[in-house]
Order: structure tokens, then C-alpha cells, then sequence
């Protein structure tokens, strides 16, 4: 089941890169976790971008450490924990693929 340009769950609940076929987790976990990761503050584009407490923003971009394909982008304040995309119930995400097919 495709749930990012990038990234498919299999039938055993693992998501998985596409491109390359490198298993991230399981979908009940945040596959950002695993993932290479870019952060860029106002000095990498030339804008300094505050939070309301004074603090930058970070851009963050997520990689496939298998082929380093883009997978994500966010915006969030240094030391921030990656924000999931998506988070599945394993046994509802099974029976939910298991009707379709």
C-alpha cells in the first residue's frame, strides 16, 4: 500500500523505500526515526525564520539511507522529535489490505 511517493507498506506491516527496497520499521513506528536527515538553518537559504520563544527553525529533510532519495521535509525548532507522517494500527492496517486484494 503506497502512503508517500517513496514509500509503500508490505504485508508485513514494514514500511519500505520504493526506490531501493530498504526497510525503515514497522508502521506503527515513525520511519523518520531511521531515516538520514538534512537540518538547514536560515544561513544554508539566506532567511532566518523565528519561533514565537526566539528561536530558529530548522528545515529539516529526511533521506533513504539506502539511496538517499528525498523522502520528507519539515519545518521545527532544533532538537525537535520528527513530526510522523502517518501512524498505523498494524492488525487494522492487515484487515484493511486484506479486503482489498
Amino acid at each position: 500500500m503506497k502512503v508517500h511517493e517513496y514509500l509503500e507498506v508490505d504485508k508485513n506491516m514494514k514500511c519500505f523505500c520504493v526506490k531501493c527496497g530498504h526497510v525503515f520499521c514497522g508502521v506503527d513506528d515513525n520511519y523518520k526515526k531511521y531515516c538520514k536527515r538534512a537540518e538547514l538553518t536560515g544561513d544554508d537559504y539566506g532567511v532566518k525564520v523565528y519561533l514565537h520563544d526566539h528561536m530558529f527553525v530548522r528545515y529539516i529533510e529526511y533521506y533513504c539511507p539506502g539511496c538517499y532519495t528525498l523522502l520528507s521535509q519539515e519545518q521545527a525548532p532544533a532538537g525537535h522529535e520528527p513530526v510522523p507522517d502517518f501512524k498505523y494500527n498494524p492488525k487494522d492496517l492487515k484487515n484493511f489490505m486484506n479486503r482489498r486484494t
